[in-house]
């Protein structure tokens, strides 16, 4: 490689007034100087591009493929080289993104997840270091070019029809849907009363209400209803953090990495589900070698019911949400997410009191948690799971989801997410279109030969439980079968002994074949034995260091709240103090007797003091 000449600003960190400019943009949608010659984001982006500009460094794949640590990121759009090792943890969709995508070529995906590419290119300018050199492919050579080049001319094609045109009145009737389901508990309790049939009618009432409010922040969450994405994001704080009390960032975070390595061990969180689950066939197998046994993962297709399903909203999502804005002092999302709270208390706290409140916002995630399971697992459990392979963007897509049938009922109740190959084609696109959509993405999978998968809703709900019993039976195999772990750090990291069972005897010279056969009946046993002693002995110690990991970071918390509670303690008195020498009386005149504190024939009683 020929090293040439830096451009200027190739910064890891974009620089405040380019955070301010960009900012402005992407509130705006036009450019920050006033006047008449107003260029759109587009135009002004094409026009700096026709400007002069030194020569940039020219990188073979081989090179850039090696930059693919998380101190360490590069990344290729539109054969372009950038670094964001620096800027991946001020990135709004999560350092996570860009981590996966380290060392990759990202045009695909950096068009599906943003609305307005020219626009994010005002952040990205700082960051290029370089470009593609030009005996180089536009891709890996790994990928197919032809189905990606296919790709991005449908992708062209679908945005002359004006496909990503989000009908607004649509979305408006959603939310329209949401505020009368609310309104109409409330008003029902108020006029009927708080009895167990009315609850349980409401506690109805409200489950819908949720479950479409996921659907309608997802949508805005993906920046497809508004044109600007502020007024995106601010009605996804709405929905998302007052009418369903739940962190936007974390969400957005968690999804986004989602999107961007679909089913991808360990890459996508959305399967990373241990210690109560095993999906797909890498992870059962890799914890049946290990001899990783929290639960009997062989039943868990029967405990998903009663574990997964019903407490996935209610525990899991709600306790994620709480740590991260805690983690991140986050006072605005804090004050959003208090809202919904302080708004059930308000409509429904005089009809339950607090506690009986409490116990409906619950029992309303409770009964939400099961719809939103079984609507977003449908589509991913039982396709294709699978280590980092870097397919092109269409294929990793196609394969890990799949769609349900259409119908109007289907499309309610799914949030149209029935068509979850389409939505993981083209996330920015109003749900509304997805339909319009499917035809030429199956004919497109046809063409290279990708299987289009389709199926009725209820065959669905079936394939989550066969695809964890599947997993599940993998498991078993691989408990049963595999080695033994010789001690703690193994079983930590991965790595497995030989067990005496396993050695081929029939190698050591001079070994007839009754010994051989009276060696190995009696290795077997040793086997069996020593290896439950070991195994007795790993978990014994795993749960011992647990323990004093648990026991360590309490003690922590204790003395940081004593602490906290004496420096109160000390304000308090101090504050008490104060407030009593401002109360004493002036200096009595000389010869005056001071007053009597009780007065015992006070008409008061003997209780009130004089002055």
């Amino acid at each position: 490689m020929k090293l040439e000449e830096n451009p200027e600003g190739n910064g890891s960190l974009v620089d405040k007034n380019q955070l301010y400019l960009g900012a402005k943009h992407q509130a705006n949608r036009k450019p920050g100087a006033s006047g008449k010659a107003k260029l759109s984001a587009r135009q002004e982006s094409n026009a700096k591009c026709d400007l002069p500009r030194k020569s940039l460094n020219m990188y073979t794949w081989q090179e850039i493929q090696r930059h693919n640590q998380e101190t360490d990121q590069w990344l290729v759009i539109n054969r372009k080289v950038y670094d964001v090792t620096g800027w991946a943890d001020r990135h709004p969709g999560g350092h996570q993104v860009l981590n996966h995508y380290a060392g990759e070529d990202a045009t695909d995906v950096f068009r599906a997840i943003h609305p307005d590419p020219d626009i994010v290119r005002l952040y990205l300018k700082p960051l290029l270091i370089g470009e593609l050199a030009p005996e180089e492919p536009n891709q890996e050579r790994n990928k197919n070019s032809q189905l990606v080049e296919d790709f991005q001319e449908l992708r062209r094609t679908l945005e002359t029809m004006n496909i990503f045109n989000a009908n607004q009145g649509f979305f408006f009737f959603h939310l329209s849907q949401i505020l009368i389901l609310e309104a109409l508990a409330w008003v029902i309790v108020w006029h009927f009363g708080s009895g167990w049939l009315i609850t349980i009618f409401i506690s109805f009432l409200l489950t819908v209400a949720q479950a479409q409010g996921s659907f309608l922040q997802h949508d805005m969450g993906h920046l497809c209803i508004f044109k600007k994405s502020k007024w995106n994001r601010l009605m996804q704080k709405f929905v998302m953090s007052h009418l369903k009390g739940l962190s936007v960032k974390w969400w957005n975070n968690q999804h986004f990495a989602h999107h961007v390595k679909t089913n991808i061990y360990p890459k996508d969180p959305d399967i990373d589900v241990g210690p109560l689950f095993v999906i797909g066939d890498l992870q059962p197998v890799k914890y049946g070698k290990n001899k990783i046994k929290f639960v009997d993962y062989e039943k868990q297709h029967l405990y998903f019911h009663v574990v997964w399903a019903p407490f996935l909203v209610p525990v899991f999502f709600t306790l994620k949400s709480v740590l991260m804005m805690y983690r991140r002092r986050d006072w605005e999302e804090i004050a959003w997410v208090s809202s919904f709270y302080i708004r059930y208390f308000i409509t429904f706290g005089p009809f339950y009191g607090i506690f009986g409140t409490i116990v409906l916002i619950y029992s309303v995630k409770f009964l939400e948690s099961s719809w939103i399971v079984y609507v977003t697992q449908m589509s991913h459990i039982p396709m294709k799971i699978s280590k980092e392979e870097n397919q092109d963007w269409f294929s990793t897509q196609v394969l890990a989801t799949c769609n349900v049938e259409q119908s109007l009922f289907n499309d309610w109740f799914t949030g149209h997410l029935n068509f979850q190959i389409e939505h993981h084609l083209f996330p920015t696109m109003p749900r509304h279109n997805f339909h319009k959509v499917a035809p030429l993405v199956k004919s497109l999978c046809a063409k290279h030969g990708l299987q289009y998968v389709n199926k009725p809703m209820l065959k669905a709900f079936g394939d989550i439980l066969r695809a964890l019993k599947k997993s599940g039976a993998l498991w078993k195999e691989a408990y049963c079968k595999h080695p033994e772990i010789n001690s703690y750090e193994q079983l930590l990291s991965g790595n497995t002994w030989e067990s005496p069972s396993t050695y081929d005897f029939t190698q050591a010279p001079g070994t007839s074949s009754s010994q051989i056969s009276s060696q190995r009946n009696t290795t077997k046993h040793i086997s069996e034995w020593s290896c439950r002693g070991y195994k007795v002995q790993a978990w014994l110690e795993f749960l011992r260091e647990k323990a004093t990991s648990v026991v360590v970071a309490a003690i922590s918390r204790t003395r940081d709240m004593m602490g906290f509670c004496l420096h109160c303690t000390i304000l308090l008195i101090s504050t008490e103090a104060k407030t009593v020498s401002l109360g004493l009386q002036p200096p009595l005149p000389p010869g005056r007797p001071a007053a009597p504190a009780v007065h015992p024939g006070h008409p008061g009683g003997h209780r009130l003091a004089v002055g």
